[in-house]
């Protein structure tokens, strides 16, 4: 379990969930724009588990393409971080450095710019215009998940907001909800299991989100841009 000296209480290293290679880090100017992703246009595109991403496809597919090479990143990324748990015995900078990353992207992802949708983050935005936000039930519901006077997504959110970004990176600078996570066992335990399961919801979203883009691919091989 952290401590304050962790800096970020906030445990996202996990363990590894999938035996997948390395792909290739792409180069955007922003992820929650379609539009921007770039890759190597001239070769045929970002190439990876992902696969190809051809902005003359449909719309919607094109959006699903990078709801799938996003939660590819989360994933890759929560390998990385386990395996800095395992390794690194001596430094703590692997482990903190995957602990900021993450919860980075775990934040453009499902929790930033809420308001008074169900829902934050890109992958809500991206799935609920081609009415598929239900794929998101599992996933909202452990964000939601209370531990003592916080929730499980707004741990993650405060120490995104109030730590890493807005913040002054210490520990002090976040509610007190937030701060007595890592000081309580019972609590600590259940954040790490919430974390678990999230993982697991992630993956099970990457899947069906994938098994959605094959069979259309097959049902319809040539969709207008406005599909």
């Amino acid at each position: 379990m952290p401590t304050g000296k962790d800096l970020c209480p906030a445990r996202v290293e996990v363990g590894l969930r999938l035996n997948q290679r390395p792909m290739p880090f792409p180069h955007f100017s922003h992820p929650c724009s379609t539009d921007n992703i770039h890759g190597q246009r001239a070769s045929g595109g970002l190439s990876g588990r992902s696969g190809e991403i051809n902005l003359n496809m449909s719309r919607r597919r094109r959006d699903l393409q990078s709801v799938l090479l996003h939660l590819d990143m989360l994933m890759y990324g929560a390998d990385q971080a386990a395996l800095a748990e395992l390794t690194s015995t001596v430094s703590r900078v692997p482990r903190l450095y995957h602990m900021f990353a993450n919860a980075n992207l775990i934040n453009t992802l499902f929790l930033v710019d809420k308001r008074t949708s169900p829902m934050g983050g890109y992958v809500f935005r991206a799935l609920s215009q081609h009415g598929l936000k239900h794929l998101l039930d599992d996933i909202e519901v452990i964000v939601n998940a209370p531990i003592g006077r916080t929730t499980f997504g707004d741990i993650i959110r405060h120490n995104r907001n109030k730590l890493m970004v807005h913040g002054d990176l210490s520990f002090a600078s976040l509610p007190a909800a937030v701060r007595v996570v890592p000081k309580s066992k019972k609590q600590g335990e259940e954040f790490e299991r919430l974390t678990e399961d999230f993982l697991n919801a992630v993956r099970s979203l990457r899947h069906r989100v994938n098994r959605i883009l094959k069979e259309r691919g097959r049902n319809k091989p040539n969709l207008p841009e406005n599909a």
